[in-house]
């Protein structure tokens, strides 16, 4: 009986000891260049396939794209992501090339996959944030925001929940539970 018992402690003492260190490794893994990751954003049309960042903080939005305001990634109600628009055609530069009808896929920390379609793209006063709070009517929906290729205005994307399948076979993630492992790095990518 002594030995069973034993066996049994040191049994879930093992079970602990992998548990903590699993626990260690997805915090590790769902970072990105030192920032935390709250999801990933695939546009198929315009090949972007990146993470989304926790916080919006300048150093942030030199490596990513950033959740800005709202409900959280995934969830009920309106989400801001925002992401700037640069020459060399990285995060958000090529959101101009959108239009209504094209695909947006979000999958967040939880591996909860959403597939969003676009149905409005505007072009407002920098200053503008009226869109950041707005009835989704109990849906999820998301808007993209960038600056225009001349800086003076915000390009912003309006997307809502679709149950329609995205066919894309050009994924660079692969998804886990808690943890997002690139499987390209996105140091490879010139900058």
């Amino acid at each position: 009986m002594k030995k069973l018992s034993k066996s049994i402690i040191i049994y879930l003492l093992f079970i602990f000891v992998l548990l903590v260190s699993t626990i260690n490794v997805y915090a590790l893994e769902s970072t990105y260049h030192g920032f935390n990751v709250v999801g990933n954003i695939e546009i198929p049309k315009i090949s972007l396939d990146i993470p989304i960042l926790e916080k919006v903080t300048k150093a942030s939005l030199q490596e990513s794209v950033a959740f800005l305001y709202g409900t959280g990634i995934n969830k009920v109600g309106n989400t801001v992501i925002i992401g700037h628009n640069l020459k060399d055609g990285r995060f958000f530069s090529n959101l101009s090339q959108l239009t209504n009808g094209d695909y947006i896929k979000i999958t967040d920390n939880e591996d909860n996959i959403v597939n969003y379609k676009i149905y409005n793209i505007e072009t407002l006063n920098p200053e503008d944030t009226s869109f950041y709070n707005r009835d989704t009517n109990g849906k999820r929906e998301i808007t993209l925001s960038t600056s225009t290729d001349d800086s003076t205005s915000r390009l912003v994307v309006f997307a809502k929940e679709t149950d329609e399948e995205i066919n894309n076979n050009s994924s660079n993630y692969i998804f886990a539970p808690l943890q997002m492992i690139r499987a390209k790095s996105f140091n490879d990518k010139k900058r």
